[in-house]
Protein backbone atom coordinates (compact mmCIF):
# COMPACT_ATOMS: atom_id res chain seq x y z
CA UNK A 1 0.00 0.00 0.00
CA UNK A 2 1.44 3.10 -1.06
CA UNK A 3 1.58 6.12 1.58
CA UNK A 4 0.15 9.45 0.84
CA UNK A 5 2.58 11.82 -0.05
CA UNK A 6 2.57 15.24 2.26
CA UNK A 7 1.45 18.53 0.47
CA UNK A 8 4.71 20.49 0.45
CA UNK A 9 3.36 22.94 2.82
CA UNK A 10 2.41 20.23 5.21
CA UNK A 11 6.18 19.29 5.30
CA UNK A 12 6.98 22.31 7.69
CA UNK A 13 4.08 22.23 9.66
CA UNK A 14 5.02 22.48 13.62
CA UNK A 15 3.53 19.14 13.86
CA UNK A 16 5.99 17.55 11.06
CA UNK A 17 8.90 19.45 12.45
CA UNK A 18 8.27 18.02 16.01
CA UNK A 19 8.27 14.34 14.94
CA UNK A 20 11.20 14.75 13.03
CA UNK A 21 12.93 16.41 15.85
CA UNK A 22 11.60 14.20 18.19
CA UNK A 23 12.55 10.84 16.08
CA UNK A 24 16.34 12.93 16.17
CA UNK A 25 16.25 13.18 20.10
CA UNK A 26 15.46 8.78 20.21
CA UNK A 27 18.31 8.29 17.44
CA UNK A 28 20.93 9.72 19.08
CA UNK A 29 19.48 7.71 22.34
CA UNK A 30 20.12 4.87 20.44
CA UNK A 31 23.21 5.96 19.52
CA UNK A 32 24.70 6.45 22.47
CA UNK A 33 23.28 3.05 23.75
CA UNK A 34 25.48 1.35 20.78
CA UNK A 35 28.71 3.42 22.21
CA UNK A 36 27.84 2.05 25.77
CA UNK A 37 26.90 -1.49 24.75
CA UNK A 38 30.10 -1.27 21.90
CA UNK A 39 32.69 -0.14 24.83
CA UNK A 40 31.40 -2.96 27.51
CA UNK A 41 31.84 -5.71 25.07
CA UNK A 42 35.35 -4.40 24.02
CA UNK A 43 34.29 -3.86 20.47
CA UNK A 44 35.92 -0.40 20.26
CA UNK A 45 39.57 0.70 18.73
CA UNK A 46 40.03 3.64 21.20
CA UNK A 47 40.80 3.80 24.62
CA UNK A 48 38.67 4.67 27.74
CA UNK A 49 39.30 8.65 26.98
CA UNK A 50 38.23 8.31 23.63
CA UNK A 51 35.32 6.45 24.95
CA UNK A 52 34.47 8.86 26.88
CA UNK A 53 34.84 11.64 24.82
CA UNK A 54 32.56 10.40 22.39
CA UNK A 55 29.86 8.92 24.47
CA UNK A 56 29.84 12.79 26.06
CA UNK A 57 29.16 14.41 22.42
CA UNK A 58 26.27 11.80 22.15
CA UNK A 59 24.93 12.74 25.20
CA UNK A 60 25.25 16.39 25.13
CA UNK A 61 23.17 16.33 22.00
CA UNK A 62 20.63 14.35 23.12
CA UNK A 63 20.65 16.54 26.52
CA UNK A 64 19.77 19.33 24.10
CA UNK A 65 17.26 18.08 21.71
CA UNK A 66 15.14 16.59 25.16
CA UNK A 67 14.97 20.10 26.58
CA UNK A 68 14.27 21.19 23.19
CA UNK A 69 11.24 19.01 23.39
CA UNK A 70 10.46 19.49 26.98
CA UNK A 71 10.13 23.06 25.94
CA UNK A 72 8.14 22.73 22.51
CA UNK A 73 5.69 20.15 24.46
CA UNK A 74 5.07 22.95 27.38
CA UNK A 75 4.54 25.73 24.47
CA UNK A 76 7.58 27.82 25.08
CA UNK A 77 8.36 27.37 21.41
CA UNK A 78 7.71 30.42 19.02
CA UNK A 79 6.43 29.08 16.21
CA UNK A 80 6.29 31.74 13.06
Amino acid sequence: MLTPRLAPTQRFSQQAQQARYRAATTQQEHLSDSLVAAFLAGDGDGDDESFVKQYREVRKLYHKRQVGLTKWDEGNVVWM
